[in-house]
Parts: structure tokens; sequence; C-alpha cells
């Protein structure tokens, strides 16, 4: 799918979610984060001379915001056409939409007078699945920590203060690095219910919130949501949910249903037989079975894949026994 079909896709949904009527006239307003001021000038003037009501408005002496409002009935080829042209405009300058927002208030024509701007009652804001889902994504398959995820999705919405469901995940991800956990969560939770389509992408950010409160068996159903949401994914796209499959399986083991937990990080190598963490965490339940062999068989792959597990081998509790053996002494040096 084209990247101007994929957004009117998401505004077609989004109007859809709340129960908007697309056959009328709406004013809509795109959304574009840059650091580049010429091409966000560039972008402004561009869009004004093809129907757009465009102004840009500085975030902090390195960010600028982009608004793009216009007035159409949002439906049909109506509405993939305007986003095949705005987007046209914004690839000119290399930028990406990075959210939109749908007044609610019903308009008479174009000539009609906008509303007012400002985020109240009579208007909803939509956000790119893009901003959380595929980032996230996008992290977790480069293989960055549960806590440098965290890190970089603050650094991500903090550049972006004017959009407003950003500022509060931004407020969410500060209460959860300061391990507030429990207020973390209920933002995580509000989020959550004001917009269903972004489950996929909250999930995982509430079932951390509850494995760090020890409450293993919400955290689990939690991480069994999110892969079911998952289910089906092309196998380019599988990183993710393998992430997600080793976090269930540390809930599981907490939960002490320890053969279901070795049971999924085996499903995890079916898939990718090099995971360092499925081969680490299936070591740890070798070696607390009193199976020694596959222990150290499981942490020499582990090792292999991902050298800097060693340090975490020489003191982690599951591996307290065959960290007694000769053979464990060999492997890490």
């Amino acid at each position: 799918m084209t990247p101007h079909a994929c957004l009117a896709q998401e505004i077609a949904e989004f109007l859809d979610s709340y129960g908007l009527d697309a056959s009328v006239p709406r004013e809509i307003t795109f959304l574009v984060l840059t650091d580049n001021e010429p091409a966000a000038n560039g972008l402004v003037e561009v869009l004004s001379t093809r129907g757009f009501d465009a102004v840009i408005e500085a975030v902090d002496q390195d960010f600028w915001i982009v608004n793009a409002r216009i007035i159409c009935v949002p439906e049909g080829d109506a509405l993939i056409r305007l986003c095949q042209r705005f987007l046209a405009v914004a690839e000119e300058f290399d930028c990406d939409v990075d959210g939109f927002r749908v007044h609610a208030e019903e308009l008479v024509s174009r000539d009609q007078s906008s509303p007012d701007l400002t985020l109240d009652s009579n208007e909803f804001e939509g956000q790119s699945t893009q901003q959380m889902g595929s980032i996230i994504q996008e992290l977790m398959e480069m293989g960055v920590e549960e806590s440098e995820l965290f890190e970089e999705l603050g650094a991500i919405s903090r550049a972006c203060p004017a959009i407003t469901r950003m500022a509060r995940l931004h407020q969410a991800i500060e209460l959860y690095q300061d391990r507030q956990y429990v207020a973390a969560y209920e933002m995580f939770e509000q989020l959550f219910d004001e917009t269903p389509r972004e489950q996929r992408a909250l999930l995982p950010l509430m079932a951390f919130c509850k494995f760090h409160l020890e409450k293993f068996e919400m955290a689990a159903r939690l991480f069994e949501f999110a892969l079911a949401l998952r289910e089906g994914d092309p196998v380019e796209e599988a990183i993710d949910r393998l992430e997600l499959t080793v976090h269930l399986g540390a809930c599981l083991s907490r939960l002490g249903r320890f053969d279901e937990e070795a049971e999924l990080y085996v499903r995890v190598l079916c898939e990718e037989p090099n995971h360092a963490k499925a081969h680490y965490n299936l070591a740890c339940h070798a070696s607390r079975c009193g199976e020694f062999d596959r222990s150290l068989m499981h942490l020499r792959e582990a090792f292999v894949a991902d050298p800097s597990l060693m340090p975490r081998a020489q003191d982690d509790g599951d591996l307290a026994a065959v960290r007694a053996t000769s053979e464990f002494r060999a492997i890490v040096g």
C-alpha cells in the first residue's frame, strides 16, 4: 500500500472509531515535525499555494511544527487524493506526517470560517501509529534494551510537546523512568482507552509496568494480548513478536509455570535459532532442573550471539547450580 493510501486509511479508521460522518465537509490538520527550518518554511510556502492554510511554529530552537489545515469531504477517493497531494509536497522537503487533527464540527463549505484550532471538546486529535508502534518495533529490532527503549521514546516525545498525546506519553515515560510504575501504568491505560487503534503500541508499555510491580499474572495477560495483535505478522516483522514472547516467558517463570516458559523459548528459537535471550533463559531453566549439559549448551549459544550476557551469568541465581561446574568456568573464562 502506498504511503498516501496508508495515511488515508488511518484517517478513515480514526473517523470511524469516533463515529464521525466522513460524507460531510470537515477540517483536517496535518502535523509535520522537522529540525530543518528552511524545509519548514519551504513546506509552508508551497502548501499555501495548493489549497492549504499552513503555518509554522517553533517548538524550541531545534524543532519546528508545520500545521497544514484544509477543508474537505474525507471519504473515498477524495481523501486519498488529499493525502497524495499533501505527501507529494512533504516529500519534496524530506518531511513526514507526524500526526493529524480532525474537527468534529461539520462545515458547510470550503469558504466557511474554520473553528478555533485550540484543543477542546469540539476537536479530536489523531496520532500516526508510526509515532509509537513503528518506533517501538524498530528499536526492538535493533536490540535496544528496555531501559533504552523508554529513553528513546522519551526523547521523541520531548521533541514534539505541541502534540498533546505525545506530551502525555512523555509524561508517562518519565514516570516509568522514575520507577513510579503505578502512575505510569494509569497514564498508559488512559491513552489505551482513548484510542483503541493504538493498542498494539501501548500494550507492551503497560506490560512492562506490571512486570516491575511484580504483578506477573497481569503482565503475562498484557504480553499475551500484545502478541495476539501481532499474530500473522510477516516474517520481516517477527523480531518485535519474538522479543515480546521472551518477556512473556519471564513472567511465566516468576509464576512458576516453568514448562510453559521453556516452550515459549523453544518456539522463539524455531524462528530465530541465534536468539541470545531465548538461549540464555533456556540455560537458566535447564540449570534449575539440574540438566547441566543442556544448560551449558544454551549458554554457549547465548554468549556467541551476545557476549555481553557473560557478566550477568556470573551472578544470576537461576544459574547457581551450573555455575559450580568446571565447564561453566571454562565457558566464561
